[in-house]
């Protein structure tokens, strides 16, 4: 069984996220692709992160309706900061002998470094590795950051690195609209729901 977990705070949930995760999917024939909500994004404030509740309730309802997607509260159980580090030794023991694939976009994948024990991630799952449009894409022997060149081996045929080109929608557009002073939190489910449908129907 191959197993991909997707991350991130989902502040709120798109079309970018569940077309790239299906997109992933397909492209590694993954048998299911879990999004795990972070309760506490270790490298974000909260100001800008809806409550993790909502955020929870957000992925379970655009996940819903596709078969191979499930929704996670594992960092919400946890409790303290969501380090993917712990998230990914969760689902090694809980899905064992399944094969897990980490998720990452390649913003992120660059601060991989700045990661709870981000040495030993690649040593317990593949990483796959996805881009948004408009982002150079590097050629694959230039994909890993420079901070990290010094303690990985970096092998194209060893190690599973896909680089997907995607097309979100975009959080920081969403952001911005609801931070409207006549924006409401009722019109935030709406906004959300309405990005969610246009997947899901």
């Amino acid at each position: 069984m191959r197993v991909g977990l997707f991350g991130g705070t989902f502040s709120p949930i798109h079309f970018g996220h569940l077309r790239s995760a299906e997109e992933v999917r397909e492209a590694f024939s993954l048998d299911r692709v879990y999004f795990m909500p972070a309760a506490r994004p270790p490298h974000k404030g909260g100001g800008d992160v809806a409550p993790a509740a909502h955020r929870l309730k957000m992925v379970e309802l655009a996940v819903a309706d596709n078969p191979f997607f499930s929704a996670s509260a594992v960092e919400f159980e946890r409790g303290g900061p969501s380090y993917s580090i712990d998230t990914i030794r969760h689902f090694l023991t809980t899905l064992q002998p399944a094969a897990l694939s980490f998720i990452v976009g390649l913003d992120a994948f660059h601060e991989l470094h700045t990661w709870k024990d981000y040495a030993a991630i690649p040593e317990l799952c593949d990483l796959i590795v996805t881009s948004r449009p408009g982002l150079p894409t590097p050629p694959p022997e230039q994909l890993l950051p420079v901070a990290l060149q010094t303690v990985f081996w970096y092998d194209p045929l060893a190690v599973c690195t896909g680089i997907l080109q995607v097309t979100p929608s975009s959080c920081t557009k969403l952001q911005a609209f609801l931070s409207r002073p006549q924006q409401s939190a009722t019109r935030f489910a709406r906004v959300s729901l309405c990005v969610i449908w246009s997947r899901l129907q």
